[in-house]
């Protein structure tokens, strides 16, 4: 049995698409959806705090190139959930906040990102380490210290 002292959560795009429950489409950012992400959320906190691992949840980082005003309305209201939920479990989980660490004050430098937008190449991903890195190690050492 596996029983990490220590889980990084990283959001991912996946998290804000349309889910498909039973016959229907539920969308992120309706209550319904964010329902279903919370309680999503909290089964998968369950899990992973189950044997006393701490939780460093990674916020979701705005994409880069042609973003739409509902794309970063979509990023605030995620991070938005996301921080409160950690806050709601401070005793497991601490936030690092991704999307400030590369876009501070909502200004993204888009060098190395992919064409999509999204994914980091190879090359940038060594930049996003480093930024990422301090914080988790801070993490690691004190649980107080994550963002």
């Amino acid at each position: 049995v596996h029983d990490p002292e220590f889980i990084v959560w990283h959001s991912s795009w996946r998290d804000v698409s349309a889910r498909r429950v039973r016959d229907r489409v539920v969308r992120f950012g309706t209550l319904e959806g964010d329902r279903l992400l919370a309680a999503s959320l909290e089964r998968m906190r369950r899990r992973l705090s189950s044997r006393g691992a701490r939780i460093v949840l990674v916020t979701l980082a705005p994409r880069w190139g042609r973003v739409t005003a509902a794309e970063r309305r979509v990023v605030a209201h995620y991070n938005r959930m996301m921080r409160d939920f950690v806050a709601a479990h401070g005793d497991t989980m601490r936030v690092l906040d991704m999307a400030e660490l590369i876009c501070p004050a909502g200004v993204c430098d888009a060098l190395g990102v992919g064409p999509d937008g999204a994914h980091f190449t190879a090359e940038s991903s060594v930049w996003v380490v480093d930024l990422l890195l301090p914080d988790l190690l801070a993490a690691l050492d004190d649980p107080q210290a994550a963002r």
